[in-house]
């Protein structure tokens, strides 16, 4: 996890710069959602990454207060070379640990491993005695891991340190297929010392990404038996011209609402139908329904009904202003119908790949006229288009 962004730096390594625009690590709110994203998909912490200068503290020191808001765990990657990959000085990085050992290895959000432990990146481009020099009187106060890429490197150094983290991108099953006989063998080599071995560890990562449909089944698991899930989809529903993974987001985010904000159970319903231009796709629920005066808010930024489900229920507000984004970057509009207490059906539109027709007469129908392809746009991460049997 990065905190190394400033409002308009780095935009290209934001995967969440549609959703939340060009902010900054400073920005508490959307570091709380970031670990709300995460834990929602599932994951119970971050390993984050740092060195030490003012900036970087004040934000790990922020991420550290958001994490025991939010029970959630760190690990710490250290950042041991410089911006053009060359390695810092190794009495930088021992004062850094030092510094990190003072000020925050102490907070019980590092309590993951029974030490506070610190992933020491680049230590390849370090010499045994500095890497030495540097863990040896530390690796009292944590575990330090090395980061090497083979297991023959880690065995060069592995008396020096507590294990090992490898990186997931170095490791991709796309462009390595043998990745998992690497990944034992290093496996190996660092349990063989009785070290601790994280593997892959997928710095950066974009937890959103990895959630597919957990969030609504992990919420509706804890409700029991009290919600109906009904699909009603015409049998010929046309493909779309959308994005797969944005707008299952906004599927998943209206849905997962529909649960949370329906305490008593009932029939949640998630039906399609066809206009001329677009599919209309609509998440109706039999919940606790949204006053008048509170559904042209919804779709604001940070906005959250008061009511008091709002107040027992985690969440930050950004939910439906990101399926808003999401929903208007694709050509369409969202909307919400409410009563309260008789439930909600919020809906929104996404273009057909191919605009429908009305029915003609063959009197009517005229000469043939050629028309322009419509080119579907590929999905992200994704060879597939939307229809309506995609599960």
């Amino acid at each position: 996890y990065y905190i190394w962004f400033d409002t308009g730096s780095w935009d290209r390594a934001k995967t969440d710069l549609p959703q939340l625009g060009a902010y900054s690590s400073d920005d508490r709110a959307v570091m709380e959602q970031h670990v709300r994203w995460a834990k929602a998909a599932g994951i119970g912490g971050f390993i984050v990454s740092w060195k030490s200068t003012p900036t970087l503290n004040r934000r790990l020191q922020q991420l550290i207060d958001v994490a025991k808001q939010e029970q959630f765990k760190l690990v710490l990657i250290y950042q041991g070379l410089d911006f053009d990959r060359n390695p810092l000085p190794a009495s930088r990085v021992a004062a850094d640990l030092d510094f990190f050992a003072q000020t925050y290895a102490a907070e019980p959000v590092f309590d993951v491993f029974g030490r506070p432990a610190v992933i020491w990146s680049g230590t390849w481009k370090f010499s045994r005695d500095e890497i030495a020099q540097v863990a040896g009187p530390r690796r009292k106060s944590m575990l330090l891991l090395a980061s090497e890429r083979n297991e023959d490197d880690y065995r060069r150094i592995a008396d020096l340190v507590d294990g090992d983290a490898y990186y997931w991108s170095s490791v991709n099953p796309a462009t390595f297929p043998r990745y998992q006989g690497k990944l034992d063998d290093m496996a190996k080599a660092v349990h063989e010392r009785g070290g601790l071995w994280i593997a892959p560890a997928a710095s950066g990562f974009d937890a959103r990404l990895i959630g597919g449909t957990q969030v609504v089944e992990r919420n509706a698991a804890g409700a029991g038996e009290r919600f109906n899930f009904e699909l009603r989809f015409p049998p010929d529903f046309p493909p779309v011209h959308a994005d797969y993974e944005r707008t299952r987001q906004v599927l998943e985010n209206l849905v997962s609402n529909a649960v949370k904000y329906s305490p008593e159970g009932g029939t949640i319903r998630v039906a399609g139908r066809i206009t001329a231009e677009h599919a209309v796709v609509s998440v109706s629920d039999q919940g606790i329904g949204i006053p008048p005066e509170e559904q042209g808010k919804l779709f604001r930024r940070f906005y959250r009904v008061d009511n008091r489900l709002r107040r027992e229920t985690q969440g930050a507000g950004l939910g439906l202003f990101l399926a808003r984004a999401f929903v208007e970057a694709q050509g369409g509009r969202i909307w919400v119908e409410s009563q309260p207490g008789r439930g909600s059906r919020f809906s929104f539109t996404v273009p057909l790949a191919t605009p429908q027709l009305p029915d003609l007469g063959e009197d009517d129908a005229g000469p043939p006229v050629a028309a322009p392809l419509v080119e579907v746009a590929p999905p992200l991460g994704s060879d597939r288009q939307i229809t309506a049997n995609d599960e």
